[in-house]
């Protein structure tokens, strides 16, 4: 059985999907419009509308990376990566739901980084990293 969800902006690409096994939530990247949030699973209740698109203003430009980075049960980061030709911003929103190792695409320089958790972390909601 197939299941089909989700809600798309029509301008730019579907950038970045990833799963939060332990919460039961799906994320996906809207490049221009946000990050979209779904039940993982099919069953649960209101898994058939989306339950928060969030990250829908503060980008420059695209919304390229996404992952989920557990401190705790249930607690942690869901980390977002606004692309940006020269260096990129790392948005962190807290698991929980409150506004709030990363890998990150470089178009210019056709490469990845690899940023340390640490520093982004440390650095509170944004970090810039070249």
């Amino acid at each position: 059985m197939e299941r089909r969800f989700g809600d798309f902006s029509g301008i730019g690409e579907i950038e970045a999907v990833t799963v939060d096994d332990e919460l039961g939530f799906i994320y996906y990247a809207d490049e221009a419009a946000g990050i979209h949030q779904w039940h993982a699973d099919p069953d649960a209740p209101g898994a058939e509308r989306e339950l928060a698109p969030f990250a829908t203003n503060g980008y420059k430009q695209d919304r390229e990376g996404l992952a989920i980075y557990s401190t705790g049960a249930g607690t942690g980061f869901i980390v977002s990566v606004d692309q940006l030709p020269d260096d990129s911003i790392v948005h962190l929103y807290k698991r929980e739901g409150e506004p709030g190792r990363l890998i990150m695409m470089n178009s210019r320089a056709k490469n990845f980084l690899i940023a340390d958790w640490r520093g982004i972390e440390s650095a509170g909601t944004a970090s810039n990293t070249k």
